[in-house]
């Protein structure tokens, strides 16, 4: 491992960058939808959304920040 991947690790491995990712059951939980809307929304253009494989992921924060930004608009998937 080279001295910047090292630094990354490290830095990934403080409290204080602790990274929380949301599935898609975690973005039904939170809208209180079903499976197929908890996809739609994780699909659509904007959303900060992004795949491993087969699996949809969003990170919290930046959950937290789509959601300020679409305060006060109506969102249809």
């Amino acid at each position: 491992m080279n001295l910047v991947a090292q630094a990354q690790a490290d830095e990934l491995n403080t409290e204080d960058s602790e990274i929380t990712l949301y599935t898609a059951k975690d973005i039904q939980n939170i809208f209180h939808c079903g499976r197929t809307k908890a996809y739609q929304i994780m699909n659509m253009s904007g959303f900060p959304s992004f795949r491993i494989d087969s699996s949809i992921y969003v990170e919290k924060n930046e959950l937290k920040k789509w959601i300020a930004r679409m305060k006060n608009r109506n969102i249809s998937t």
